[in-house]
């Protein structure tokens, strides 16, 4: 039986090469594992497949969802659990001028936000959205 990270691994690679659906799967494993399991995944793609996980992603995609997959490859998504509502309202004011396009780096604000974002974060946030 695989470990998680390794059946992780195994999911990823069969979405690469287009054998099960591929952007559900990176999107399922990428943003609903915790930042220590994105890194461990990332050393035992290597290990496992011989080539690095962001170089078969590159390879795959472009612009904007490219860049989404490789913030949150990084495993910098918080892991942050305390409530700060306050915080939680300055996010959801940032993504609004942001959609609205009153700032100059609204890609930026979105990227950020959504890809270090923790889950309960990201709920809280869209709560005030």
């Amino acid at each position: 039986m695989e470990t998680p990270v390794n059946y992780d691994c195994s999911q990823l690679n069969m979405a690469l090469k287009g054998l099960i659906k591929n952007e559900d799967t990176l999107i399922e494993i990428l943003c609903s594992r915790p930042s220590k399991t994105i890194k461990e995944i990332v050393k035992r793609y290597k290990e496992r497949f011989g080539v690095e996980l962001a170089d078969e992603i590159k390879s795959k995609y472009k612009d904007d969802f490219l860049n989404i997959l490789l913030e949150l490859l990084e495993g910098n998504r918080s892991e942050n659990e305390e409530p700060d509502d306050s915080e939680y309202q300055k996010k959801a004011e940032q993504l609004n001028k942001a959609a609205e396009k009153k700032v100059q780096n609204d890609k930026e604000i979105f990227l950020n936000i959504l890809t270090k974002s923790s889950e309960t974060e990201l709920t809280q946030i869209a709560r005030h959205y």
